[in-house]
């Protein structure tokens, strides 16, 4: 059996190429929700580090606050393995039970402080009773449907 010949491309194909996967990373991420899930972190708290042999060790700014991992272990200190970032609406999509809180005008979801920024028709999306995103409340309805 005889091998084909490697494709040669253009700088052109190679930058059509390498946009094509570009676009593809959301969806893949998204995957990773479904499939990771109930595994979220909302940032790396303190008592936990992302593993040395994680490709995202030594990153310092991640593109969203919330990471999913396929494993924690405990070695000298607890470590998250296989790290990546997710976007808020891949948890709201792909993740648990996803509920509305409504909130009053001006008031935090929890009835602390009132907030003179807090838009005035808003309501909170609420994933699993436990990660809680901020939403107007006229597109609350497009992510519960």
């Amino acid at each position: 059996m005889e091998e084909a010949a490697p494709e040669r491309l253009s700088g052109d194909d190679v930058l059509e190429r390498h946009e094509e996967q570009a676009r593809k990373t959301p969806l893949l991420k998204a995957l990773l929700v479904a499939a990771l899930y109930p595994q979220p972190e909302s940032g790396v708290p303190a008592e936990v580090a992302l593993h040395p042999s994680s490709v995202n060790a030594k990153t310092s700014v991640f593109d969203s606050r919330f990471l999913v991992f396929h494993e924690k272990v405990k070695t000298t200190r607890v470590y998250l393995r296989d790290v990546s970032t997710v976007s808020p609406y891949s948890l709201m999509l792909f993740g648990g039970t996803l509920t509305a809180e409504e909130t009053a005008t001006g008031a935090t979801p929890r009835g602390g402080r009132k907030r003179r920024d807090a838009p005035v028709d808003s309501s909170v999306l609420c994933v699993d009773g436990w990660i809680r995103f901020k939403c107007p409340r006229n597109e609350q309805h497009l992510m519960l449907e």
